[in-house]
């Protein structure tokens, strides 16, 4: 029996990537080969949510003591990862900057899935089992805000619901590999805050990586 990728199967994996996408929030996307990597609780509860209904809110964190570098009226020519900028709320986390810092206060969707292993208790079908899954996707496509910073809507995306292979605990080779959720690592806040910069301020993107580096 021959071995190896069935035949067709690229064609039924793009259909399943398809359909995540257009229940995803438009600022994320998937591409082919990164769909099943989506937890499926997450992916199911975000497809029954209709983006009409869910609306944006004002901003949650106090903001108004943090002396921006850039304020809404400053011209942005390029980022600055040292420097703040009051249009997407991004503040510079170093070895200098953003001490108080604490990463648990962006990931408690998917903490609470690893210790009880779901998401929410709330049945499906319920309205709070919909509110919950709203409030997850206005997450995802507006970003979050807590004790004064924010983390965007991709970058929850990816902290919450995605899904990356463990390549820790690898002891045999063709075993397989487990899944896990990515760590928080200050550099892909600051990429992801830069897309959203270029974003707000129509410019493009520009980024360098070795091969075979995600």
């Amino acid at each position: 029996m021959a071995r190896g990728r069935k035949k067709g199967s690229k064609l039924v994996e793009g259909k399943i990537i398809e359909a995540i996408n257009d229940s995803l929030p438009s600022n994320i996307t998937v591409g082919l080969g990164e769909g099943l990597k989506i937890d499926e609780e997450a992916s199911e509860g975000l497809s029954q949510v209709n983006p009409e209904e869910v609306k944006s809110i004002e901003s949650v964190s106090d903001f108004s003591d943090i002396d921006w570098d850039f304020t809404i009226y400053d011209t942005i020519e390029y980022f600055q990862a040292d420097k703040s900028y009051e249009l997407t709320k991004y503040r510079p986390i170093d070895e200098t900057h953003g001490l108080d810092f604490n990463p648990d206060w962006f990931t408690e969707a998917r903490d609470i899935k690893e210790s009880t292993g779901y998401y929410t208790q709330y049945r499906p079908g319920t309205k709070a089992h919909r509110d919950f899954w709203s409030e997850q996707y206005r997450r995802c496509r507006d970003g979050y805000e807590s004790h004064g910073y924010r983390i965007t809507g991709d970058n929850y995306f990816f902290l919450n619901f995605y899904r990356l292979k463990d390549v820790t605990n690898v002891k045999v080779a063709s075993s397989g590999r487990q899944t896990s959720f990515p760590q928080f690592f200050s550099k892909q806040y600051e990429y992801f805050h830069y897309i959203d910069l270029c974003t707000h301020t129509k410019h493009d993107v520009c980024a360098l990586k070795a091969r075979g580096v995600g």
